[in-house]
């Protein structure tokens, strides 16, 4: 394993025993030493960096990590365009070109800027989100003003992409409810409420009533890890001190 990999697994076993910990006094001590690394996290580049004016920054735009999404995201597009060419009969070929990406919940449109110039031929990349905002360059990229709803009836996308969802929002049961839509991908923290809504985003089990299938399951809809990408994600929660 790589350096990289090695701090990753260490920095998931510190996370899962914390959340493991019981003891009330253990617990104490855990808030007392985060409360401290905290208030001393407070005055380094890296808070400042992840909490600049221009906006915080969720989730680290790598070089890795962005050819393992954009390979993965060919992936889809095969995937897709195998579905879709199985909904038209030969007299009613459906072209290539339309193949749209979504990205809903932008803000300053990098990761489509990214994304851009590594997709297959004939795949357009949109972003969107309802208040854009220039990079922390204060340079304005290619992403339009609209709401999750209006980008899905202008764009009629196949593959939908949201980075950090809103902390208790969910956008999902809208990607599903569009005909176009495919396939979806969220990037953010699982499970849990940072990024989307534990149950009606994610499914998570204890989230709903015992027995009760999970919105997107009901609907038809399968969930899997994208563990290629993953393994090379690196994003705000990742720095205990913000967890």
């Amino acid at each position: 394993a790589s350096d990289w990999e090695s701090r990753f697994a260490d920095m998931q076993a510190r996370a899962t025993a914390r959340k493991s910990t019981t003891d009330p006094i253990a617990l104490e001590r855990q808030r007392r030493v985060q409360r401290e690394r905290h208030d001393t996290f407070r005055s380094t580049p890296q808070h400042a960096f992840v909490q600049n004016a221009r906006g915080p920054v969720y989730e680290l735009y790598t070089e890795e990590m962005i050819a393992a999404l954009a390979s993965y995201l060919g992936q889809c597009v095969a995937r897709c365009r195998q579905q879709r060419s199985e909904r038209y009969s030969p007299a009613r070929p459906r072209s290539d070109d339309d193949l749209t990406i979504l990205e809903v919940g932008a803000a300053d449109g990098r990761l489509s800027q990214y994304l851009r110039g590594r997709m297959p031929p004939g795949v357009r990349v949109v972003a969107t989100d309802v208040q854009p905002r220039p990079n922390a360059s204060g340079a304005w990229l290619s992403i339009e003003a609209l709401e999750v709803a209006e980008a899905l009836a202008a764009h009629r996308p196949t593959i939908v992409l949201a980075c950090w969802m809103p902390a208790g929002r969910d956008w999902t049961a809208q990607f599903r409810s569009c005909g176009s839509v495919l396939e979806y991908l969220l990037i953010g923290p699982a499970n849990g409420i940072i990024s989307g809504h534990e149950w009606l985003t994610w499914g998570a089990a204890g989230a709903g009533e015992p027995g009760e299938p999970a919105p997107f399951a009901a609907e038809g809809w399968g969930r899997h890890m994208v563990a290629e990408v993953s393994r090379w994600q690196l994003c705000r929660t990742d720095l205990e001190e913000l967890a």
